[in-house]
Parts: structure tokens; sequence; C-alpha cells
């Protein structure tokens, strides 16, 4: 709590019909039925149970009484903002407000002031309840042109009520704010913070993949399962729809597809293709990289099949000389590896056998 000199207490508590000493609170603002299409860029609900702060400026200029609130604010994301409300008690002349955003806590024509809009008359006052005894009002004011705030920027904003005026308290923010009473001539840091609320369209970022689905095999015969993963940035909310080979995938047999991670369950060899995702939000589309599903026979050594070793001479290497020492070796000639020259075991070495390695030397399956 800051205290004023008694002078300055008791010509403001006369003003404002306030108790000396003044307390600093806060400014503080209600949240309103916003434009239609409209989102709550940012809210800070009034206090159920707060006081008043005197945030007036009473004609003519320079007066001792004239009493500059300040809170600073960020948004989560970049918007543009349409209408400002806020809350206080009864406005005492009608002659209506002054609403500041400024860079940095300024007067109205010092440097730092990013928009000043004057808002005549009493800003559809409305009641708002009884608070301490106090009866409180909503205010509100709709921009003539969009303000363009950006996200994670530290902003001040100040409301003044032309006359005597005084706002609400409020809930939320970092517990202080900033005053300057033109009596002291300084700027001082009171307890509380306002309340307020920014109404306005969030700025629409088009999607990005910043998640690209990933090669998958899988042992078929309709028992394994596949999935795919995907993630966008961007402006949510985001639709997701998975293709197979560009074509898209039903979401009412798949719902998967409609998702960020696509499930392909009892995958056989027809499921084998590449899959891509197209994501969507409210402003434009990307989509992600195309994964390739193999589809691996049961037979396969990894899915549980039979191995073999096609290295039958046992040099290091699977090529044209162990094809020459399995015939020799089943043309009844030297075998000094003692590899069984049944190569295909089907009871009899052959030439089956030998076309049995051949085709595993050429990257075929085991039998």
């Amino acid at each position: 709590m800051v205290a004023l000199p008694s002078s300055v207490s008791a010509f403001v508590g006369r003003v404002f019909g306030m108790p000396r000493p003044v307390a600093l609170a806060s400014l503080a603002l209600c949240v309103l039925a916003g434009a239609s299409g409209a989102d709550v860029i940012l809210s800070r609900p009034q206090s159920p149970t707060g006081g008043l702060i005197a945030s007036s400026w009473l004609p003519p200029d320079g007066f001792d009484g004239d009493v500059y609130a300040w809170d600073n604010f960020t948004i989560p994301v970049a918007a543009s903002i349409t209408e400002i409300q806020w809350q206080g008690d009864g406005f005492g002349n009608g002659s209506g407000f002054t609403i500041t955003i400024h860079t940095s806590p300024t007067l109205p024509d010092q440097p730092g002031v990013l928009a000043h809009y004057n808002v005549p008359g009493n800003a559809g006052q409305t009641p708002a309840g009884v608070v301490n005894g106090s009866q409180r009002y909503n205010y509100h004011y709709t921009l003539n042109t969009p303000l363009q705030l950006a996200a994670g920027t530290t902003y001040w904003i100040n409301i003044e009520g032309i006359g005597g005026w005084s706002a609400s308290w409020a809930t939320g923010g970092n517990g202080s704010h900033i005053n300057f009473f033109v009596g002291l001539a300084m700027f001082l840091t009171g307890p509380g913070d306002p309340a307020f609320t920014l109404i306005g369209t969030p700025a629409c970022t088009q999607p990005s993949v910043n998640i690209n689905p990933v090669p998958v095999q899988v042992c078929g015969g309709g028992t394994g399962s596949a999935m795919f993963s995907v993630g966008a940035a961007g402006s949510a909310p985001f639709t997701y729809h998975w293709r197979k080979g560009s074509v898209p995938i039903d979401a009412v047999a798949n719902p998967s597809a409609a998702t960020q991670n696509l499930v392909i369950a009892n995958v056989t060899g027809a499921d084998g293709a590449s899959y891509d995702c197209v994501i969507t939000n409210s402003c434009g589309n990307a989509t992600s990289n195309p994964a390739l599903l193999t589809v691996l026979s049961p037979t396969d050594p990894a899915c549980g099949g039979p191995t073999c070793d096609p290295d039958v001479n046992q040099d290091g290497v699977a090529d044209q000389g162990d094809v020459d020492y399995l015939v020799n070796a089943i043309a009844g000639g030297g075998n000094p590896t003692g590899i069984d020259p049944d190569f295909n075991h089907d009871g009899v070495a052959d030439q089956g056998d030998i076309d049995a390695l051949i085709n595993v030397i050429a990257g075929g399956q085991c039998p």
C-alpha cells in the first residue's frame, strides 16, 4: 500500500467519495459478450470482494487530483483487438473515457503510446452488481480500427474516466500496478492488478509439419498393425486427413485417418504403400512427407520364418562361389564346411537346392 500526503489524500477522497487515506488498488475490467465471431484474447476478471481505485482525469488538464493507473499484460497469441471491456463505479459526469495502450508506462503525451482512444458518453454503462456495498457497472468500447498486438510482448493499459470515476479491483496479473498522481508528480507502485478483457480475432498462422511420419515395417498375414504419427505447428485447431498413395483414406471406415495418429490394423500385403497426412486450419494446409509401409511375408525371418546362411563356403560373402560349392557338394564332391546340401529341406539334394540358394543370394527369402 502506498500512502499519499494528507492534502492529496483528502482531496482525492473528497472527489471520488473514498475514505482517507486512499488505497491504491487496480483498474479492473469485466467479461461481457464480445462481437459475433470474436474471441476473448485476454481476460482478468473482477474481484468479487475488491475495492476501487481512482483512475480519472479532471478538466482542466494538470489538476492535482488527476490519477493515471497502468498495468502491464501480454497476450498468448498475436491478435487483432476489436473491443475493450472494463468495470468500475458509477460514471461521474458522462463526459467519456480515454483508453491508452502503451509500450511502457508513460503519460499520454509522451513516447511509448501505441494507441489512444477517446470514448464518448458513458461507454455503454450497464449495472454489474454490488461489491462491498458499492454498485459496479460494465463498460465497453468497440475500436474503429482493429489494434494489432503481438504474442509475448509486454504492453501497458491505462483507462481514465473524464470526471470523477473509479475502477474496480480485479483478480489475476502479477500483483502490482503503476500510478502517476499529478499532485505528486511521480510514479508510484501499488498492489493489485487491473482486470480487463480484450476481445478480438487471433492472428492465423498457416500450419506447418514439425513431426513427419517415419517408415514402418510390419509382418503381414492379417495379425500385425502399423501406426504413423504427425505433428503440426501454427494456429489451432487443426484437422487431419491421412492419405494412402495420395488417395484420402475413408475416415468412416478408419476413424484414425482423421487424427494425428493413423492406425492400420490387421495388416496384409494390400496395405503396403506410402502414407502422408494433410493438415488444415482456417488459413491454409500443409502436407507431411510420405512414409512407406513395408509389409513383410510371414515367412520372413523377421516375422519368425526360417533362417539360412547362403555363405555355404564360409568365405565371408554370398556369391557365385557359394553356388559352385553347393553344386560340387550335391555332385558328391568335397564339403569341407560340412553344410547340408539339402538347402531347401525337401529331403533330397538336387537342382531345387541350387535354385533356392541362388534366390536367397539375390535377396529372396530362406526356404
